[in-house]
């Protein structure tokens, strides 16, 4: 359900004199903030959850941080907001299968990406196989082991020439080795090959297949199919029209049509070898008949965004109890309506939405969406990339892995949607397996308080400081987080395209005159090409906001910040141009800058490159602690901006 936004009424937040607990205050602010917009704070069925500013109802009685309480008004625009070195929570990485698109792999010999056959995965298929470049012709990808498993890795062909084909297949520095392609009915009819390997957890691996001057070859290349135990696999090749319960897939995929929560429609193959919604209803629900042997799985399928529909929604399911008539399952979806990503479960037919991800840059094209579970840790990833991740107790038995089209509700109740071939959202290449049984070593991650589910990744050597005792927020209990100066940053989850308004905020405290506080990269871990909309401490100790549309565009503050003491720093990028905040006060301004390159890229907190900016020195680490960061999707006012900064006094 959509609630519709009010206009802004703003919660005056009243700092507690010495000896009061902010707490009560924090509450007694929500409650107001329910009563004044009119909500509940229990879930209903068919997608509505109760929210102020982007803080779930089940999260409500803490959305942001005790010192930065005033952010309550302003939380709508919040893309994250982290609590640094604090609420730090571990999680443990499982293996979900990946898939490895030919085109993007590396090729050599005369292989090529081309588009001239039907049914490829992903954006174009490799072909180039052909006499003339026997001997030469290669594919060559690069794969992840993401635990010590045996891995099972799946060639995705096509072969047309009506008999059996060769390649010859290696791996790392092994012995090469033939592999037969069995022939297809056209070149747009696909096939699978597969091969088992013994791999140890956290490395990388080569695996090339080539034209070999004793092959016979004349084949297309589709994808490589990673994964270490599949229950079910299906690409979703057959006859057009035929209703997906009376489809076989390559692997255990035998439908079976669930009616709950109103699914009455079914789904359909297309002529391109996907599946959608066959007919303009509200929902349907398929799960496969082949039963995961324990709760640890991932299920994915790549979404194909053929041209929006308004309403419409597609995704996975996972842990289907099909016991229960009313639907209970976790599911992992696209939401056309609202350009997210949602991670939700239902349970007895209620629904609660445990997190969703803005969908940028994934507006239409494809996606492949995941759904982990991994005991009490549910995931979401796109492309192998974590996007949500919660811990949850309410479903923990097996259950089965699916596919699931609509179930948008909003406030006019439920909406049906009418899908073509050539639109709205369409599945392919679905995917159960069952995650191994040894994991990767925990990662460190930050906890986003603006509900967003948008946690940071710690980088590199971070120690815990002492509460600080003076501004930084003193009232909020827990340590600031230490950069060391040569490994230390945070990294972010989530890829943005093009922000140019936005507002970024942190707090630090430093006597090194270098590094970057905050700032806009196009690479998410190590050193970007692509960097602007960054503050950074200068050689003199002052500040730095910059923007790059062409040429450097700077706006320094007066004074030095080096003096060890905590401070606050935020920027804002708007139509009214470049604004710098020190410790709530505004201190430079540039009105004539509006815009910043356009480049897609994740926000950093504590490094990213700054060759060629002037002012910087030679090292872009930032050197000593910092306590809160946040990104806003807005300009927001000189009054917000001084509030953030009373209330952590």
């Amino acid at each position: 359900m959509t609630v519709k936004e009010h206009k802004k009424r703003r919660l005056v937040w009243f700092t507690p004199t010495a000896g009061i607990r902010a707490v009560p205050f924090l509450a007694l602010a929500l409650a107001l903030a329910l009563a004044l917009f009119g909500l509940t704070t229990s879930a209903t069925s068919g997608g509505f959850t109760a929210r102020i500013g982007n803080s779930t109802d089940t999260a409500a009685t803490a959305p942001y941080f005790t010192c930065t309480a005033a952010v309550l008004a302003d939380s709508s625009s919040a893309l994250f907001a982290y609590k640094l070195n604090e609420a730090a929570t571990t999680t443990t990485n499982s293996a979900p299968a990946a898939i490895y698109e030919a085109e993007n792999a590396a090729l050599s010999g005369g292989a090529a990406s081309t588009t001239n056959h039907n049914n490829y995965s992903g954006t174009g298929f490799v072909g180039g196989y052909t006499d003339n470049n026997k001997g030469t012709a290669k594919t060559t990808f690069t794969v992840n082991a993401n635990v010590s498993a045996t891995y099972s890795l799946t060639l995705r062909y096509s072969n047309a020439t009506g008999a059996s084909k060769t390649l010859s297949l290696k791996i790392d520095s092994g012995t090469t080795q033939q592999i037969t392609l069995p022939a297809t009915a056209s070149w747009d009819s696909w096939a699978t090959s597969t091969i088992t390997a013994s791999w140890p957890a956290g490395t990388s691996h080569v695996v090339s297949y080539a034209y070999g001057t004793n092959d016979t070859a004349n084949v297309n290349l589709d994808y490589l199919y990673v994964s270490s135990g599949d229950t079910s696999v299906d690409s979703f090749i057959g006859t057009t029209g035929t209703l997906l319960q009376n489809h076989t897939g390559e692997t255990g995929a035998t439908w079976a049509k669930r009616s709950v929560l109103g699914a009455t429609d079914d789904a359909v193959l297309t002529p391109a070898g996907r599946i959608r919604k066959a007919n303009a209803s509200y929902a349907a629900l398929y799960t496969t008949t082949a039963v995961p042997t324990s709760a640890n799985y991932t299920v994915s399928a790549a979404i194909e965004d053929l041209s929006s529909v308004t309403n419409d929604m597609a995704g996975v399911v996972g842990r289907f109890d099909a016991t229960n008539a009313n639907g209970t399952f976790y599911v992992a979806r696209y939401d056309a309506l609202n350009a997210v990503f949602i991670l939700a479960r239902y349970v007895n037919g209620t629904y609660t939405s445990l997190g969703t991800s803005p969908a940028a840059p994934f507006v239409t094209g494809t996606v492949r969406i995941s759904l982990d579970m991994n005991g009490s840790t549910i995931r979401l990833l796109t492309n192998n990339t974590q996007r949500v991740s919660v811990t949850d107790t309410t479903i923990t038995g097996a259950g089965a892995a699916g596919v699931a089209f609509g179930f948008q509700y909003t406030a006019a109740g439920a909406q049906s949607t009418a899908i073509t071939d050539t639109t709205g959202l369409h599945l392919d290449n679905f995917i159960s397996t069952q995650d191994g049984t040894t994991t990767t070593a925990a990662t460190t991650v930050t906890t986003d308080f603006s509900g967003n589910s948008g946690a940071g990744t710690y980088q590199g050597s971070m120690t815990s400081g002492p509460t600080p005792t003076a501004s930084g927020c003193p009232r909020d209990p827990g340590g600031a987080y230490n950069l060391d100066g040569t490994t230390s940053y945070v990294s972010t989850p989530i890829q943005i395209t093009n922000p140019q308004i936005f507002t970024v905020e942190v707090w630090f405290k430093t006597t090194v005159g270098s590094g970057k506080l905050i700032g806009f990269g196009n690479a998410q871990t190590g050193s970007s090409g692509q960097y602007d909309r960054h503050i950074f401490v200068a050689t003199t100790g002052q500040l730095i906001f910059g923007t790059y549309n062409g040429t450097n565009h700077v706006i320094t503050s007066p004074s030095a910040y080096t003096d060890g003491q905590w401070h606050q720093a935020v920027a804002t990028l708007s139509g009214a141009g470049m604004a710098l905040y020190v410790d709530g006060k505004i201190v430079a301004t540039d009105p004539a800058t509006t815009t910043a390159e356009n480049h897609a890229g994740y926000w950093r907190i504590g490094y990213d490159n700054l060759n060629g900016w002037a002012s910087t020195g030679t090292n872009y680490y930032f050197t000593g602690s910092m306590r809160f960061a946040a990104v806003y999707t807005t300009a927001l006012t000189a009054t917000q901006i001084s509030t953030h900064y009373a209330a952590g006094q």
